[in-house]
Formats: structure tokens, C-alpha cells, sequence
């Protein structure tokens, strides 16, 4: 009999300390980080040019989602109809891992979407978009984040996404999730 109450103990001890605590210890729900401008360095010049997020500057949440290894935030409504549309594709696919770090950082980034050049890569995984477009960073994560979802594809049991948004930051424009800089087009 006490052998079954110390395995027990030792069961439901380990349940506890397996799930994680919230931030907040009077809520369940963890709390959004607070707005932030997100840190990008220019490298290379013309063509070749574009905007990197290197690991220094990945925002802390992002950091601690991989550490936990949780996902990036599913859509919030997945069913509902939009004015816009997805393409996904098998063609220049980019690691999921790398655009999970890449869309949670850009989720609460105030800074402006740089205008010239028209993308964003971290490690292997490139958001672009097709035209100059005005607005917070965080205006690329609704878009970047459906095609995280649903243009998944596995090979040798890693997880890559490649796709294209069209008309979801504004008219005429297309936004894509890759592994190269440029080619995206409406």
C-alpha cells in the first residue's frame, strides 16, 4: 500500500511540474508581449539585397516558444471567408522551424514594412511581397501565419512551407512564405 501512494506522489508530482505555470498567476491565459519594433539589418545591395533578423535580435517570446517547443499560434478563424486567397507550392520550400521564428517575430513588431527591399528572412525562410505597401510589420503576420498552416509539407519527416497570399495586405499585392527573396508576384 505505500508503494502505490509514493508511485502516486511521484506521478502526480511529475504531471505538475510537466505543465507549464502562466505569466499571469491570476489568469490561464498567457499575456501578449508588449509591442516592440522589430531590429532587421540590411545586407547585400541591389538585387541581392534584404532584410535580415538574426538570432540577436529574435524578440525573448520567441525564443521561449522554442525552448518549449510550442507552435506559432494557429489562425484564429481558419473556416471563415476572406477577401483574400492562399496558393501553397512544392517549389521553393522553406524549413517550417525557421518561419515559425520569423512570423512570431514579426506578430507584434510596430516598426514599419520596409519598402525597399520587399522582404524579410530569417535563417532559410523569406516573407516577401509583390509591391510597396504602408503599414506595422505586424500587418505581414495574418498572411505569413495561414500559409504556415496550410501549405505545410513533409519530407523525410521534417515540416516545409512555401505559398503565396494575394489581396490580403492590400489590393493587387501578394505576400509570400519561401526560401528565396524575390519571385513574389501577384
Amino acid at each position: 500500500m505505500k508503494l502505490i501512494l509514493v508511485l502516486s506522489g511521484l506521478i502526480t508530482s511529475s504531471i505538475a511540474s510537466a505543465i507549464p505555470s502562466p505569466v499571469d498567476p491570476k489568469s490561464s491565459v498567457m499575456k501578449a508581449p508588449t509591442p516592440y519594433d522589430l531590429t532587421l539589418v540590411l545586407e547585400g545591395t541591389g538585387d541581392d539585397a534584404v532584410w535580415r533578423l538574426t538570432d540577436e535580435n529574435v524578440p525573448p517570446h520567441v525564443w521561449e516558444r522554442v525552448k518549449n517547443s510550442t507552435d506559432v499560434d494557429a489562425p484564429a478563424n481558419p473556416g471563415l471567408a476572406k477577401r483574400w486567397s492562399y496558393q501553397c507550392s512544392t517549389s521553393h520550400l522553406a524549413p517550417a522551424s525557421d518561419c515559425a521564428i520569423l512570423i512570431d517575430s514579426i506578430q507584434y513588431s510596430t516598426a514599419p514594412i520596409p519598402e525597399s527591399p520587399r522582404d524579410i528572412v530569417y535563417a532559410n525562410c523569406y516573407i516577401s511581397w509583390s509591391a510597396v505597401v504602408s503599414g506595422p510589420q505586424l500587418a505581414l503576420w495574418p498572411g505569413g501565419l495561414d500559409l504556415y498552416y496550410f501549405c505545410s509539407y513533409y519530407s523525410g519527416g521534417t515540416r516545409f512551407v512555401s505559398g503565396v497570399t494575394r489581396d490580403y495586405l492590400a489590393l493587387n499585392v501578394a505576400q509570400c512564405l519561401s526560401n528565396r527573396h524575390n519571385g513574389c508576384s501577384y
